[in-house]
């Protein structure tokens, strides 16, 4: 594993991260994959014929915010770089309509994505601050 070149890929089983994973191991990035679905995920894997050794897959749910902290400190390796694909989607009829699912959107697509961002930065940050 190139720990100088790792990049972790949240809400892995969208078709837009589903690309970049394929395109970051093709640039020799390893990849950590993370999402709720797992068997999805190694199916991905599986069916692009991906190198074993270049990603690995690991549970993450957005929603769960109490479980960022302890998802990203056991992390084989922090990453480089961060993306962010976990999503949510109503459409926006039902959306005015049902609070349940725009709530369930912002969770996922916002909240979500503010806690583990901002626990991945203030990492970064303080480790920055670490070498000064």
């Amino acid at each position: 594993m190139n720990t100088h070149k790792t990049v972790l890929i949240l809400g892995a089983n969208s078709d837009v991260a589903k690309q970049a994973v394929k395109l970051y191991i093709d640039k020799g990035y390893f990849v950590i994959l993370a999402s709720r679905n797992l068997k999805s995920l190694q199916d991905f894997a599986n069916e692009n014929h991906l190198n074993q050794s270049k990603f690995e897959i690991k549970y993450f749910d957005a929603t769960d915010f109490s479980s960022h902290q302890y998802f990203y400190d056991e992390l084989p390796v922090k990453p480089n770089i961060v993306v962010y694909s976990a999503g949510f989607l109503v459409e926006n009829q039902e959306a005015l309509r049902n609070f349940e699912g725009t709530f369930e959107m912002m969770k996922t697509n916002y909240i979500g994505a503010v806690s583990i961002l901002n626990i991945i930065v203030t990492d970064q940050y303080n480790k920055n601050l670490e070498r000064i």
